[in-house]
């Protein structure tokens, strides 16, 4: 099997369904897709349904956090190529037929990432991935991970990303490529590879949060990846920038959140061991089988 396509979904019905759809529509119809499911309850199966005598699909469950659904469905993947689709992403029909002939060409790639659709950004010029523009080449969902990566690098840091249960709301898949990096694979951000995804509208209070905790984990990563303090400062200088032209433009709002960033970078960064929290009762759904591969973080 050529892909195996890991989603971890929580609360999301009909972006789930778009992205099903996405899958179906594909050109390449080698893969398949594994559901990691940390509802407490069973919304998803009406959901699921139409699509078990489509293509292989795996539904399985696991407790709450992205980077521990992923983990989960590692566990269960049989693919050549693995990748992390969000529930609330979508694929253009082609998008594996192209990253399959991107890997038969240039087999000394170990993994490569396309852009998060049009109108972002990011570079239009592909380029290989290293450690100091790893932040804006690749994110989990743009990611195409050869298997014998990801059998080498391990499991993602569970203390990172959405649902981890500590202050670090993102960079679990940045963190994921510098360990990757360290160990000398080759990754490539190849642009023409486009991957869809919501960006929905927030009320103030929530986009503040979302961006303190964002920051909080990129952050951490810095910390994790042992990069410089020069560097730290640096990748807070933009955020500052954007507050200081926030107050001037009398956007105050805009310089809350900018400065909210600044001060999460800096907060990740400077932290020191951090607990997770306890999961919710309703979130300790089983986990996905007994079968994990021993893969320990770095």
């Amino acid at each position: 099997m050529k892909f195996s396509l890991i989603t971890t979904t929580l609360g999301r019905t009909h972006e789930l369904d778009r992205l099903l759809a996405s899958i179906d529509a594909q050109s390449c119809r080698d893969f398949e897709l594994i559901v990691v499911d940390q509802n407490a309850n069973d919304i998803l199966a009406p959901i699921l349904a139409p699509y078990h005598d489509r293509f292989p699909l795996l539904h399985i469950r696991s407790a709450k956090g992205a980077s521990r659904g992923r983990n989960a469905g590692i566990a269960h993947a049989k693919g050549d190529y693995i990748t992390f689709p969000d529930d609330d992403c979508w694929y253009p029909p082609r998008v594996l037929e192209h990253v399959v002939a991107l890997f038969a060409m240039h087999p000394e790639w170990d993994g490569l990432s396309g852009r998060p659709g049009r109108g972002s950004r990011w570079s239009e010029r592909p380029c290989r991935i290293g450690r100091w523009n790893v932040w804006k080449r690749a994110i989990e969902w743009t990611l195409f991970l050869r298997r014998e990566l990801v059998e080498h690098v391990g499991d993602l840091n569970e203390n990172l990303g959405p649902g981890a249960g500590t202050p670090f709301g993102a960079g679990e898949g940045t963190e994921y490529l510098i360990r990757a990096l360290a160990m000398n694979f080759h990754l490539s951000y190849q642009p023409g590879i486009e991957v869809f995804h919501e960006n929905p509208t927030m009320e103030f209070e929530e986009h503040l949060e979302k961006s303190r905790r964002y920051a909080m984990g990129q952050g951490r990563v810095l910390q994790l990846g042992k990069y410089p303090a020069w560097y730290a400062m640096y990748q807070s200088m933009r955020p500052l920038a954007g507050a200081t032209i926030g107050l001037l433009r009398r956007e105050p709002r805009k310089a809350v959140v900018a400065l909210a960033v600044v001060q999460g970078i800096i907060g990740g960064w400077s932290a020191g061991t951090v607990k997770t929290r306890p999961q919710p009762a309703e979130a300790a759904l089983p986990l996905a089988g007994q079968r994990r591969r021993q893969m320990s973080l770095q």
